[in-house]
């Protein structure tokens, strides 16, 4: 009888042992960011900065033969570093010719056309299908439809990691996608997205005076805003 209860003890503390190291096998989750800005490594080996750190939302229209698409460009920008960071999202090919005098003036008219092509909600549907899809599989990278570009804008040169001349690594996980409101300068709430990116990029540039390639590596946590505002880097 003492003989099936040792045999029996020894059972249960392989089965737990084994169960331990099932459980440290398994990857880490990775933090979320709480505040705006960027976390991780630079290709130079300097910091990124985490105070002063200010947010703008952009837009980019191109076109080749007479096909235009179009994309949103969230901006983190730290002004004690330099380094700014961009995120531009899926892009999405318009039904019509876009002018090419309608980025002149105010940019109103540009920003009414480009949300009718491009709606905020369509914005929010793409994030939403790409945060689902990373959240179901550890093994899945967003880099198809995301580009990121890392500008030192005090010394005027860009990093990039270009899907034509794509390199590894070229992780880029969309870790959640918050919806939300802030108030405009007129104290009207504007919908806004904030989104945590998981980032692991091997990025070049083609300034000669810096290293030419290096690793980007961290959690970023960018912001959209409905009204394409980029005050905040003007402020």
């Amino acid at each position: 009888m003492e003989i099936v209860k040792l045999n029996y003890f020894g059972w249960v503390i392989a089965v737990f042992l084994l169960a331990s190291c099932e459980t440290n096998d398994d990857p880490e989750p990775a933090p979320v960011l709480e505040t705006l800005g960027f976390i991780g490594t630079l290709p130079d080996g300097s910091e990124f900065g985490s105070t002063n750190t200010k947010s703008a939302t952009g837009l980019g229209v191109s076109g080749i033969n007479n096909v235009y698409s179009g994309r949103y460009i969230a901006s983190l920008r730290n002004f004690e570093s330099g380094w700014s960071l961009g995120l531009e999202s899926p892009i999405v090919t318009f039904n019509e010719e876009w002018p090419r005098n309608l980025g002149e003036g105010d940019g109103v008219e540009l920003k009414a056309k480009f949300k009718k092509a491009y709606s905020f909600d369509l914005l929010v549907e793409k994030l939403k299908s790409e945060e689902k899809k990373c959240n179901a599989d550890p093994s899945y990278t967003a880099f198809d439809n995301f580009r990121i570009t890392l500008t030192q804008q005090d010394e005027y040169f860009t990093y990039v990691n270009d899907i034509n001349d794509r390199i590894k690594p070229d992780k880029v996980k969309i870790l959640l996608v918050e919806l939300g409101f802030e108030q405009n300068l007129d104290g009207q709430d504007v919908r806004k997205i904030e989104v945590v990116v998981e980032i692991e990029l091997g990025l070049r540039t083609a300034d000669g005076g810096v290293p030419q390639s290096g690793l980007l590596k961290g959690i970023a946590r960018f912001k959209y805003r409905e009204d394409i505002y980029s005050g905040e880097f003007e402020e």
